[in-house]
C-alpha cells in the first residue's frame, strides 16, 4: 500500500503542477524533483535487485526524518513564495 500512496501522491502532485504551473516559481519544480526522487528511490530499493551498498546509499537519501522535514519545508516555501502571484483572493 505504501508504493500505491507514494505514487497517487506523485501523480496528484504532478496534475497539480501542470494545472498551476503558472504560478510556480522555482521551488516547487526542486519539490517535483525531490519527491521524484523519492518515488524513483524506493522503487529501486524494493523492487530491483541491486546490491546492498546501492540500497544503503539511496536509504540515506530516502527513509530519513531529514527528507520528510525537506519536503515539508518546500511545501511550506513554494507556496508562500507563490501567493504574490496567485489570481484569487484568499481568505
Amino acid at each position: 500500500m505504501h508504493y500505491i500512496g507514494n505514487i497517487a501522491a506523485f501523480i496528484a502532485v504532478a496534475v497539480h503542477a501542470v494545472k498551476l504551473a503558472q504560478f510556480a516559481s522555482i521551488f516547487h519544480w526542486i519539490l517535483i524533483a525531490v519527491m521524484a526522487w523519492m518515488v524513483f528511490a524506493g522503487f529501486v530499493m524494493r523492487f530491483t535487485k541491486v546490491s546492498p551498498q546501492v540500497k544503503r546509499v539511496l536509504r540515506r537519501f530516502h527513509a530519513k526524518w531529514y527528507m520528510f522535514v525537506i519536503v515539508l519545508v518546500l511545501v511550506i516555501i513554494a507556496h508562500v513564495a507563490s501567493l504574490p502571484s496567485f489570481p484569487y483572493t484568499l481568505g
